[in-house]
């Protein structure tokens, strides 16, 4: 883990993480929208069914997430590396039995008051991650920011593909090393195991495949 006041990459590493979490998706879809309009801003022709490619893009980005945080989650109910950090220094008591009974927003207003009564003890845990970990309150598996960073990677890989000129299309690969320093992001915090990422990455993937097939992005895509 790389969560403590020590580690210089702690602050690093939790700003990553925060660009594949649900603002950041916001933003980075955004991001996607300016760059087809610049692209397409020369054919009017295109501006419908780009429209239509966007709306499709953005629901299916807040359609997955919503399955996954407030759905799959509950569903399997698996505790944070970092809850059960709590749990072993006997901060969280009764191996956590009130507290993941708890609903999300209790959880957090929960972890906040154990945080100011236990300063001492977590003293040498990175503060922004500390936040992090108090506003992360719900459950581990499938890892919600490794399946919308992924989700992105795919999109933004096919759009630059379709549209960069052959000696830029390296800058296809750019997506996908910011999907991979995201994901890493979860389990160097104490976010996420290894196997919720996987679950995240290949729901993400899935979601941008379908997202690439379907005929509406063809039409917006072809030459």
């Amino acid at each position: 883990s790389s969560y403590e006041r020590s580690d210089f990459l702690a602050p690093f590493w939790n700003l990553i993480t925060d660009t594949g979490g649900f603002i950041g998706g916001i933003v980075i879809f955004l991001f996607l929208m300016i760059i087809l309009i610049l692209h397409f801003k020369m054919n009017a022709r295109k501006y419908s069914d780009m429209n239509l490619f966007l709306m499709l893009v953005f629901l299916i980005f807040v359609f997955t997430m919503g399955f996954s945080q407030w759905y799959l989650k509950d569903c399997f109910r698996k505790p944070r590396p970092y809850q059960l950090f709590f749990i072993e220094k006997g901060l969280i008591s009764n191996n956590g039995e009130q507290f993941f009974s708890m609903p999300r927003n209790q959880k957090s207003e929960y972890l906040q008051g154990l945080v100011m009564k236990n300063n001492e003890s977590l003293s040498n845990v990175s503060l922004p991650v500390l936040n992090t970990w108090i506003y992360e309150s719900g459950f581990s598996f499938p890892s919600g920011h490794a399946q919308t960073s992924f989700y992105y990677a795919v999109i933004f890989g096919f759009v630059f593909l379709n549209i960069l000129p052959r000696e830029k299309k390296y800058i296809t690969f750019i997506p996908f090393i910011w999907a991979v320093l995201v994901s890493l992001s979860r389990i160097i915090l104490g976010l996420h195991y290894p196997v919720d990422i996987a679950a995240g990455a290949f729901a993400g993937m899935l979601s941008g495949f379908v997202s690439i097939s379907l005929p509406l992005t063809a039409r917006v895509f072809r030459k």
